[in-house]
């Protein structure tokens, strides 16, 4: 998250007060991944630890989206853009991911880590 954090800032000519907040939206949300994830480490067969990592990383990824969608006038790109495939994608594994956390743990973690590799790359 941080290398594309960092790929779409990079971008960036200006940013207003408006990207700032959604800025800070998308930081608040990255700030829970290290408690998420510690709590899903130490109970991984648990609905709730995993389930919780799924809507932390949801979130962060919706703040992502609200963020590249407010930078993209300012040089962020298409392909950071609101609508790209890949942020489509993101939001869909992540919500199934909760869900079948809530039943089958090991699976919505699958979904996790299938989503970091495709994560791993930042867009051009």
């Amino acid at each position: 998250m941080w290398g594309n954090h960092h790929a779409l800032l990079d971008r960036v000519a200006k940013v207003d007060g408006a990207a700032l907040w959604a800025n800070l939206h998308l930081l608040f949300w990255m700030s829970l991944i290290p408690w998420v994830t510690a709590w899903a480490g130490e109970h991984p067969m648990a609905p709730a630890p995993v389930a919780m990592y799924g809507v932390v990383l949801l979130l962060c990824s919706i703040s992502f989206m609200l963020l590249s969608w407010r930078l993209e006038g300012e040089g962020a790109g298409r392909a950071m853009a609101w609508g790209s495939r890949k942020n489509r994608l993101s939001i869909v594994l992540y919500a199934l991911a909760i869900g079948v956390s809530l039943f089958y743990p090991p699976l919505g973690s699958a979904i996790h880590v299938a989503l970091a590799f495709v994560w791993l790359v930042p867009a051009r």
